[in-house]
């Protein structure tokens, strides 16, 4: 993912979104938790020179739980143990990572990079790129997935000219692009909603769409009430649901069948830049990264109903949340310039 969300009160103030022109193609650019182990501290807070760290993934490569950071500033990325060492040396191919991944492509580990050029383009567990892309999108690429569509693997990527790309596992495009959205498409999301294939898609249009898995689109679209920048699909308390956080500063949360459920989440939040949804101490839970009204960037944990979760951990930025499993313990890493933020939640 890729990406850049909630105390159970009402949404009070809503800040205009502004939605932007296709043809805008923009240009790139602490509180610990409760006590645990020792030898694996609440929080560990990673000096990212040169903005090395705009956006996160975790996943494991060659049996390694590892982090993948990329810059769409330097143009680099970078793979890095569980406490955020590097591993290796950074890398970096012809287009600059403004999205990141970490999956599996024909039963082999792989990081996936959706770019500043255009392109989505793919690497080995080593950094090496694997094959070649052409830049398809006629914009930056602003968010990548790994998933299945009709039982192939494939990859999917958002971008500012405003389409949605599917890609096959040597990443090549597979048909025309999805259209439909008028603004930018911030995030994009792959997996199962209702027992279906599905692809769901959020824009700075104030919109979700979901579309099935020959990119048809499935239903009206979402109305969402702000801009979209970032959402997941995944499961709360068994249930399938579309989570999406807007520049509205609220996090929102959809069924199978793009009705709300509840009310949107908010905490003097002016934008919600990544939102997630993972498991916690047992319990289902969404973790959001925003910026609040006074400035300060958290990140924020809320259970299924809206409900918010221990105390907000503050970060320099939070462009970029991810969540994961290192060692047994669920781990939530935010990403956003200058420094790397792992925390291990616990309450």
């Amino acid at each position: 993912m890729t990406h850049r969300t909630s105390r159970t009160a009402h949404l009070i103030t809503l800040l205009v979104a502004v939605i932007l022109p296709l043809s805008a193609c923009s240009t790139p650019g602490a509180t610990p938790g409760s006590a645990v182990p020792t030898d694996h501290p609440a929080t560990i807070l990673v000096p990212t020179p040169d903005n090395l760290a705009e956006v996160v993934a975790v996943g494991r490569l060659n049996g390694q739980d590892v982090i993948v950071t990329g810059s769409g500033n330097t143009c680099a990325m970078q793979i890095r143990d569980v406490a955020g060492q590097p591993i290796g040396k950074p890398f970096k191919g012809q287009g600059c990572a403004n999205a990141v991944a970490i999956g599996q492509l024909n039963n082999q580990d792989v990081i996936v990079s959706g770019n500043v050029d255009g392109s989505v383009r793919i690497w080995d567990a080593t950094g090496q790129q694997i094959g070649q892309s052409a830049a398809v999108h006629t914009c930056i690429v602003e968010s990548v997935q790994i998933g299945r569509l009709n039982s192939q693997d494939v990859m999917v990527s958002a971008s500012d000219d405003g389409t949605v790309r599917i890609w096959d596992a040597t990443g090549q495009p597979i048909g025309e692009p999805l259209t439909g959205h008028t603004g930018i498409v911030k995030s994009v999301a792959i997996g199962q909603l209702g027992g279906r294939e599905v692809i769901v898609s959020g824009s700075l249009d104030k919109t979700v769409r979901i579309w099935d898995a020959t990119g048809q689109p499935v239903g009206e679209p979402i109305t969402a009430s702000a801009g979209v920048n970032s959402l997941v699909i995944g499961q709360l308390n068994g249930t399938d649901v579309i989570v999406a956080g807007g520049d509205d500063g609220a996090v929102r949360i959809w069924d199978a069948d793009g009705q709300p459920v509840g009310e949107p989440m908010a905490d003097q939040a002016e934008s919600v830049h990544s939102v997630v949804i993972g498991r916690v101490n047992n319990q289902d839970v969404i973790v959001s990264g925003s910026t609040g009204v006074s400035g300060q960037d958290t990140i924020e944990i809320w259970d299924p109903s809206g409900h918010f979760i221990g105390q907000p951990q503050p970060v320099s930025q939070a462009l970029s949340v991810a969540i994961g499993e290192f060692g047994g313990d669920t781990v939530v890493v935010s990403a956003g310039g200058t420094d790397l933020l792992i925390w291990r939640p616990s309450w």
